[in-house]
């Protein structure tokens, strides 16, 4: 991690790496996916000095490639995770005639 928009001092965030990172939205923690696929929370500081706290693996994601977010408070993830089998989908047509009056 590095500053913006003026280059500046670097801060590792994770000795193994990581991707998809997602910052929740008031800057407290940031969220990626670590190599074995296990989402991180990392704790963050700003303020007089930039500070990192220690990584907690979250939960296991079932794929690296998942696309997930973060909810503005970090409580709640949107994952958007592939299905075995895609589910039944009926189409109901003219479906105004069937509402009761």
């Amino acid at each position: 991690m590095t500053s913006f928009p003026e280059p500046g001092r670097r801060y590792p965030v994770s000795r193994a790496g990581g991707q998809v990172p997602r910052w929740r939205t008031d800057g407290k923690e940031l969220f990626f996916i670590a190599p074995d696929g296990s989402l991180m929370a990392l704790p963050v500081s700003g303020g007089g000095e930039f500070r990192v706290g220690a990584a907690r693996r979250l939960f296991d994601l079932a794929d690296e490639d998942i696309r997930y977010d973060v909810a503005d408070n970090g409580e709640r993830f949107l994952v958007n995770v592939p299905l075995e089998e895609p589910p039944e989908l009926n189409v109901v047509f003219d479906w105004t005639r069937h509402l009761s009056r």
